[in-house]
């Protein structure tokens, strides 16, 4: 082991990669949650486009490990460690280097788990998290500076250190014991405070409902259409929304990830506007901003393929618009996201797209929906839709 302040200036800058590394696996674990119960309040901080998607990592059934996310379990670890290394920074222990020894081996196994999770990203999901790709460089980053002050005295002290564990160091393995105490207790109270401890039950209703439910006719052709790879879709998900509907705006992050992290899955947005003057459907006559919102996205994707990007600026600014000012915000929009004012506008007040958005929302209205967001998975009406496991439950049963 090397002189005192060296030792102490090591096992700082390994301290302040594990409390960093906490963060991110707590922000990514409060993402997931968010995600999967169809809370979102908008795309994740690290979502940089298509291949860098941390929403669409976390919508993956590769995501949760014995039904807690595994951020929970890389916050636990991590907190687990911070407290050895803590120790070892203050001496406060009686045998500090045999606690570096259990911190730098501990360290080792995050960084193996960090290295499959990393060629599952590659191998299985074609997608990567940003904020998981920092946490498994923090992992390394300690593993070298543990690896620096103990490795070779960590192999040399294996077996005793082991047998020290069923002894003397008791208090070690208790520690070890509580990571996955710590994360799946955590997972239980969030389930709580969600309301969703009944999630399995609600789940199994929502797919046998769904089994049973009558088959509808869509036109697939017509809405704004995502699916990540070209190719038959084996899972057509068809979602009626309406741009000023607070639910449907928190189920929209949770739908598209679940497209991205399923190649084979197509999701189809439709307007179903809760105004009278685009929707038959609805017997009160608005003030034609709903209407007018539904007609920028379907423009915006016909004029220069820009939809999506529509359909999120919206969601994003959802309480801020007013038809009072549609003028300015129809301008903001296309400075935005690259559409030609003029075009916009004329698409906008056509006959055309008055028809297609009425049209759209018409086969809502036959479908018999009872309100915003309505979710349709090939088809068939799925109660519930956008929490991520029953849409992996549906997945599962078109798959077998």
């Amino acid at each position: 082991m090397q002189n005192t302040e060296k030792v102490k200036k090591i096992i700082g800058i390994g301290l302040l990669a594990t409390l960093a590394s906490i963060g991110f696996h707590i922000y990514l674990s409060i993402q997931h949650y968010r995600l999967k119960f169809g809370l979102g309040e908008g795309k994740s901080l690290c979502n940089i486009n298509e291949t860098f998607n941390c929403d669409a990592v976390t919508a993956s059934q590769y995501s949760t490990l014995l039904g807690s996310p595994l951020s929970n379990w890389g916050a636990s670890t991590h907190l687990i460690l911070s407290l050895f290394l803590f120790i070892g920074w203050l001496n406060l222990g009686s045998n500090n280097k045999q606690i570096l020894r259990y911190s730098f081996w501990l360290s080792l196994l995050t960084s193996f788990m960090s290295i499959i999770m990393l060629l599952i990203s590659i191998f299985k999901l074609s997608n990567y998290c940003l904020f998981c790709i920092i946490t498994y460089i923090l992992s390394f980053i300690l593993l070298l500076s543990l690896g620096s002050l103990c490795g070779k005295e960590a192999l040399t002290h294996a077996t005793d250190d082991i047998k020290d564990l069923f002894a003397g160091a008791k208090w070690v393995l208790i520690m070890g014991l509580l990571i996955p105490g710590i994360s799946l207790l955590s997972n239980s109270i969030i389930y709580d405070s969600f309301g969703f401890r009944q999630l399995d039950i609600m789940t199994q209703e929502s797919l046998s409902n769904w089994q049973n439910s009558l088959q509808m006719n869509f036109d697939y052709s017509t809405g704004l259409k995502f699916q990540k790879k070209p190719g038959p879709a084996k899972m057509q998900i068809v979602e009626f929304a309406d741009f000023l509907c607070p639910h449907c705006k928190t189920a929209s992050p949770s739908l598209h990830a679940f497209a991205e992290s399923h190649p084979d899955v197509e999701l189809i947005f439709k307007p179903f506007p809760l105004d009278g003057v685009c929707n038959e459907g609805i017997q009160r006559q608005g003030d034609g901003l709903r209407c007018q919102l539904a007609a920028a996205v379907y423009c915006s994707e016909k004029i220069n393929t820009k939809g999506w990007a529509a359909h999120n600026y919206i969601f994003d600014r959802q309480t801020q618009w007013n038809i009072s000012q549609i003028e300015n915000d129809l301008k903001a929009l296309s400075d935005q996201i690259n559409v030609p004012l003029e075009e916009l506008k004329k698409c906008i007040s056509s006959s055309e797209t008055h028809e297609a958005i009425t049209k759209m929302a018409k086969e809502g209205v036959d479908a018999k929906i009872m309100g915003t967001p309505s979710i349709f998975v090939n088809g068939k009406a799925l109660d519930r839709g956008q929490f991520l496991p029953i849409l992996q439950g549906a997945y599962d049963l078109i798959r077998q």
